[in-house]
Parts: C-alpha cells; sequence; structure tokens
C-alpha cells in the first residue's frame, strides 16, 4: 500500500517509500510515543516561534498567521519563504546533542539520542545497479523518518528562529518556522537581513538552504522595488536569489494568495490526486479490493481535510466535489470488479468528505 501511494510509476525501478519506510517501522513507532508522550512539554519550547512539534493544527494556525498578516500589511510588506536543504541528514550530531540536552524539557531526550547516534549510518547510492551500499558510512545526522530528529532540529535551529523574529517584531512582523519549512514577514528591509543572518547561523550547525526554493511573497511589491532593497541590504544578494512572487504562495501545504493562484494550485493537486487514483486502482483492484479502498482513502483525505481548514469555502468547495468524485469513481469500479456494495458503502464511511 505505501509502494502504490508513493510511486505511480508501478514496476519502473525502486519505489521510493520514504519516510514511511524507513528505519524499521516498530522502532519509529516506539519513537513516536516517545514524543508524543512529551507533547506539552516540547509546546512550551518551541511556542509560538516553531509549530511542527507538540502544537496541535500548528499547520493551520501557521497559514492563518501568514494570510491574514499579508492580507492587512502595507505595500512593502514581504513573506520569505524559506527551505533548508536536507537539514535533518545534514545537521552536525554534536550540535544536536548539545542543544537537546541544554534545555530542561528537551533533556529527557539526551540518552536515547546518544544511542541513536551512536552507530555509524549506511550510505545508500541511487542509481549505482547492485552496488546501492556505500563503502563508507555517515556520522552526521540523523535518519528520515526518526521522530526523534525532527524534534532535535527543532531544537537545534530553535535559536536562530528566535533571533529572526526577534529582528522582525521592529516592524510588527514574525519568524515562524515548521520542520525545515520557515516563513519570515515583514517589512522588507528587516525581513531581508533576518534571512542573511539566518542563513549564516544555519550554516554553522550544518544546515544549508535550498536556494531554488527560497522565494519572496510580496502582493504589493514590483520588482524593481525588491532589487533595490536588495541592493541597499547590508550583504551581497547574488543575482536570482529570493526572486518575488507576487501572485501567492505556498504556506505549509496551503495556497496562500490570489483567488487565481489558489484555484490553479488545487486544481494541480486535483489532477495529481486523479493520476494516483488511476494508479492505486490499476495495482491493487485484482489483487487486494478492500486495500485499494482503504488506501484510496488513506492518501487523499490528509490533504483535503487540510485545505478545508485552511482555505476560504468559496476556494476550496469545487476541489473538494472533484476529490469526492474520484473516490466515488474508485468505489464503483472496485464494485464492479467483485466487491459487494454492502463492503463498498462500510469502507465509503470512512471516507465521507466533511462538506
Amino acid at each position: 500500500m505505501v509502494t502504490t501511494v508513493k510511486d505511480a510509476h508501478v514496476g519502473v525501478g525502486v519505489p521510493d517509500v520514504r519516510p514511511l519506510g524507513v528505519g524499521g517501522r516498530f522502532r519509529c513507532a516506539l519513537l513516536k510515543f516517545a514524543v508524543a508522550d512529551a507533547r506539552e512539554s516540547l509546546k512550551k519550547r518551541f511556542w509560538p516561534h516553531q509549530v511542527a512539534v507538540g502544537v496541535s493544527g500548528g499547520p493551520d494556525l501557521l497559514v492563518h498567521a501568514v494570510r491574514e498578516t499579508m492580507g492587512n500589511a502595507p505595500p512593502n510588506w514581504v513573506t520569505i519563504k524559506i527551505d533548508a536543504k536536507n537539514m535533518f541528514n545534514t545537521l552536525h550530531r554534536g550540535e544536536i546533542l548539545e542543544e537537546v540536552d541544554a534545555h530542561p524539557l528537551t533533556r529527557q531526550f539526551t540518552a536515547v539520542m546518544r544511542a541513536e547516534f551512536l552507530p555509524k549510518s549506511p550510505i545508500f547510492l541511487a542509481g549505482a545497479g547492485d552496488n546501492v551500499l556505500a563503502d563508507f558510512k555517515s556520522e552526521e545526522g540523523g535518519q528520515q523518518g526518526n521522530p526523534l530528529i525532527s524534534m532535535a532540529a527543532c531544537a537545534v535551529i530553535h535559536p536562530h528562529v528566535v533571533e529572526a523574529d526577534e529582528a522582525l517584531c521592529q516592524s510588527g512582523g514574525f519568524a515562524r518556522f515548521q520542520a525545515d519549512d520557515g516563513y519570515l514577514v515583514g517589512r522588507v528591509d528587516l525581513a531581508l537581513e533576518a534571512f542573511h543572518t539566518l542563513k549564516a547561523g544555519l550554516k554553522t550547525k550544518g544546515c544549508e538552504l535550498a536556494p531554488h526554493k527560497c522565494i519572496v511573497y510580496g502582493p504589493g511589491m514590483t520588482a524593481a522595488e525588491l532589487d533595490d532593497a536588495k541592493a541597499a541590504a547590508s550583504w551581497d544578494c547574488d543575482d536570482g536569489v529570493l526572486p518575488l512572487r507576487r501572485s501567492g504562495i505556498e504556506v505549509s501545504g496551503t495556497p496562500v494568495g490570489e483567488s487565481r493562484y489558489v484555484h490553479d494550485w488545487l486544481e494541480a493537486k486535483v489532477e495529481k490526486c486523479r493520476a494516483k487514483a488511476a494508479a492505486i486502482c490499476g495495482c491493487l483492484q485484482s489483487n487486494n479490493r478492500h486495500a485499494l479502498l482503504t488506501t484510496l482513502r488513506l492518501s487523499t483525505q490528509c490533504y483535503l481535510d487540510h485545505w478545508l481548514r485552511t482555505c476560504f469555502p468559496t476556494d476550496v468547495k469545487w476541489a473538494a466535489r472533484e476529490f469526492d468524485k474520484i473516490i466515488t469513481d474508485a468505489y464503483e469500479c472496485a464494485t464492479v470488479a467483485g466487491i459487494t456494495k454492502d463492503e463498498a458503502k462500510k469502507t465509503a464511511r470512512a471516507a465521507r468528505w466533511p462538506f
């Protein structure tokens, strides 16, 4: 089921099952429970600057904060979207242990983090044929899909996020992160300086930013005005870095901006869901029809539920109907293939969309 969801090209190459299929599911489940048990402590540690750990509905809060602020901001305000490149695998292990042990609210994880980092991590080489295992091992970063690494990464970058937030507060702005995705909101000059300081700080911890994924969202700003702000900055901003987007921006998996941008963004997701449903039906229909129905629901409902909570009803209602039609057609396909009507309805009850 995981393989089908993650790779629509059935039978071509090795399916990508990260992060669900990495590190042993029983081990990951135990670590996830440990992090969940410390939820309140972690919320006190990271809130309000970070919403990925310990904060119920954190991504939703982040979307509303950015959208409402930018919707009422002066023309010289921007949101700089930050994407940390492969952060979980590149942070220095020494920095991780130091930051986790430095605060009483995360110190309870120090012993297990040391145990996690004791063995060196094997390196697998993509496209290497049968020789996928490298003859060297990694002594930096953590394993993808490990809940402890997500928490520990938040601890490592937290001082730098707080520093950026304090700088942006001068104009009433803020800095917020969800794991390796960050948003700097405020006056353009302050936002550019905060970006430069944050980038330099994260680099000392082993984390580089992905330049092609870092953008400036400024609905009231022209490209010339942004270029002037870059030229006036205290650091040398290379050409092509931080391009301007005026129509919209993706915030925590939700489109924020003009109605046309939101519609086009959701339309692309609907088409992706349609293609995924076709791939799942083609792979599982004749093998396990119950798995087909369950996989369709689990691979789409979490996204739609998020959009229903974070998008305006007028923007997302049509997309919800399209999602419903895709799932309904898949149920009909499975029923024709041999599942009884009662069996299909029983599985369908769990996938009924909250219109």
